[in-house]
């Protein structure tokens, strides 16, 4: 009798154990939990370390570190002529809006937000520009542009940190 009490005494600590997994995040990343037994996502942003699961739990696993992309542009200035602009966007989600970036908007929030109001608002700002006078300062249409790119994303859950204009080219 006193071999077996042991061994019942020790297999619910076995079961718990083995319903459970961990998780890591690694250094530049925040996390979510998806806890279907407890309504669902999480609000607690969950920082770098290693996380206990309980069952079927899973992690939404977020990059906040500063990520870069680049995104063509075609546009036609106020002077009817037709221009091609490289922009480069450099981004990231706000680390204490993930609950609300991953329920409003869901993953590929860039393809679904950033690009598009990136795309709308440089369009916006380059067809305000002239050929001649505008596009010559580049400085002050990477500053035109990030202002636009901020006031379009405002309340998306990205922060825009800067705009740069690679390259532009006029048709003559």
């Amino acid at each position: 009798m006193s071999r077996i009490l042991p061994t019942v005494c020790a297999a619910p600590l076995v079961f718990s154990v083995l319903a459970c997994s961990t998780a890591t995040i690694e250094p530049g990343h925040r996390a979510l939990v998806f806890a279907p037994d407890r309504g669902g996502l999480q609000r607690e942003v969950l920082m770098p370390g290693v996380y206990h699961l309980h069952a079927g739990d899973r992690i939404e696993d977020f990059d906040v570190t500063y990520a870069r992309r680049e995104l063509p542009v075609r546009a036609t200035t106020r002077d009817g002529a037709p221009l091609e602009a490289d922009i480069t966007v450099v981004y990231r989600p706000i680390m204490s809006e993930l609950y609300q970036l991953e329920t409003e908007e869901g993953p590929g929030y860039y393809e679904r937000v950033i690009a598009p109001e990136l795309l709308g608002a440089s369009r916006d700002v380059l067809e305000h520009t002239s050929k001649d006078e505008d596009l010559a300062r580049t400085s002050k249409l990477d500053a035109s542009l990030e202002a636009a790119a901020r006031r379009a994303t405002k309340g998306k859950h990205v922060e825009i940190a800067q705009i740069v204009v690679e390259k532009v080219e006029v048709a003559p």
